[in-house]
């Protein structure tokens, strides 16, 4: 998570997941992320402390703005410039996808923007 809140800066406020959240109340744009974790692999073996591992997940980004502000008013082309097969902290994005209409929520209409990853860990 440390990686994302890095990269997106101050741009707009975050909503994690299983953390309370208020959109913001100017209806200024808004982050919401999520991560889908897939399975881990070895990648050596060895000692503690030697061996590697890989984990692959995928990074969904759901941006908000305000309905009717159009979807121009969502950076979902920011996201996917910032992550889109970047090294972020140690995680390794892979090609993103292009933008999806979301579902969005009440006020808010959303793009969905989506980024394989990887992450490798030494045990």
């Amino acid at each position: 998570m440390v990686a994302i809140e890095t990269a997106w800066g101050s741009r707009s406020p975050i909503a994690w997941p299983a953390s309370e959240f208020t959109p913001p109340a100017d209806g200024g744009a808004w982050l919401a992320v999520d991560m889908l974790w897939g399975d881990a692999s070895p990648l050596t073996m060895g000692l503690t402390g030697t061996g590697k591992s890989q984990v692959a997940g995928l990074l969904q980004l759901t941006l908000y703005a305000p309905r009717g502000a159009g979807r121009g008013a969502i950076p979902w082309d920011v996201a996917r410039d910032i992550f889109n097969r970047a090294l972020v902290s140690g995680v390794q994005f892979g090609p993103a996808s292009g933008p999806m209409a979301g579902d969005g929520a009440g006020a808010w209409e959303s793009v969905i923007v989506r980024f394989p990853f990887i992450i490798e860990d030494t045990l």
